[in-house]
């Protein structure tokens, strides 16, 4: 993660899923600022989509504070990527359900953040989870 503007944050992740997901590499090299490249295998690309609920999140220097901090939704959409030797995730776009978050997000990380609806119902054995974005 590279930040804008570095702030200590603290909270907790309270539900979430990770997906990875193969896809022909030309239906996404264009979506890469110049200098990363894709990592590859017989031609896919891998996405790494993370969906988790985020709760308490308040910079560290608020922690004693009375105000339990935001709760919110998060998914972002990655690609696997390498910039010379080094090799990580690039975030292509973020959703989130809290427009705060949205707006400090981008002011502080370049995960890309957009605010959508998010709906996510779960029990132990299955979980529905449904994103909707305006663009």
């Amino acid at each position: 993660m590279s930040l804008h503007h570095p702030i200590d944050f603290s909270g907790k992740l309270a539900q979430g899923w990770l997906f990875l997901h193969r896809c022909p590499a030309e239906n996404v090299r264009d979506l890469l600022p110049a200098g990363l490249e894709l990592i590859e295998h017989e031609g896919y690309a891998f996405w790494n989509v993370v969906a988790c609920r985020v709760e308490h999140l308040r910079p560290t220097a608020l922690e004693a504070a009375p105000w339990d901090g935001l709760a919110f939704w998060h998914i972002a959409y990655r690609l696997m990527v390498r910039h010379g030797e080094t090799e990580g995730l690039y975030f292509v776009r973020s959703d989130c359900d809290n427009p705060w978050v949205t707006l400090g997000g981008n002011w502080c990380t370049d995960f890309h953040f957009q605010t959508a609806s998010v709906t996510c119902q779960s029990d132990d054995r299955w979980a529905y989870l449904r994103v909707r974005a305006t663009d």
